[in-house]
C-alpha cells in the first residue's frame, strides 16, 4: 500500500548513465516508518547510545556472476543460467582470479 514518505537530500547522487538525473533515497514517515528499514535502524542505534555502545557496520554485498546477455536471460526466462565460472567457487581466489580484470572494473 501507498504511505507517506520523506526525501533524503543528503542522498542525492547524479547518475551518469542516466543523463545526469537526480536520484534520491526516501524512507517512510508516520506509521509506516515503523516498518522501515531505515528507521527501525535509527531506532536500534539510538537505543545503542543509550546504553553506552557506539555500533560500528558495513554492508558485504553477495552476487552471482552470469555468462549471459540481456537477451538470453529474457529467453531462459531467467532459469538455468550460465554462470561465469563453472561449479560453486564463489570464495575461492584461484577460480575468481581467472575473471580478474572483470572484477577490478567491478569494483
Amino acid at each position: 500500500p501507498d504511505a507517506p514518505t520523506r526525501i533524503v537530500p543528503e542522498s542525492c547522487r547524479e547518475l551518469p548513465l542516466e543523463g545526469n538525473n537526480l536520484f534520491f533515497l526516501a524512507e517512510f514517515t508516520g506509521q509506516a516508518e515503523q516498518l522501515c528499514p531505515r528507521g527501525l535502524l535509527r531506532r536500534v542505534l539510538a537505543k545503542a547510545a543509550d546504553m553506552g555502545y557506539t555500533p560500528h557496520a558495513a554492508f558485504e554485498y553477495e552476487f552471482f556472476v552470469f555468462n549471459e546477455s540481456r537477451e538470453s536471460v529474457r529467453e531462459k526466462n531467467y532459469r538455468n543460467l550460465t554462470p561465469l565460472a563453472p561449479g560453486y567457487f564463489g570464495y575461492s581466489m584461484l577460480r575468481n582470479s581467472v575473471d580478474s580484470e572483470f572484477y577490478q572494473a567491478l569494483l
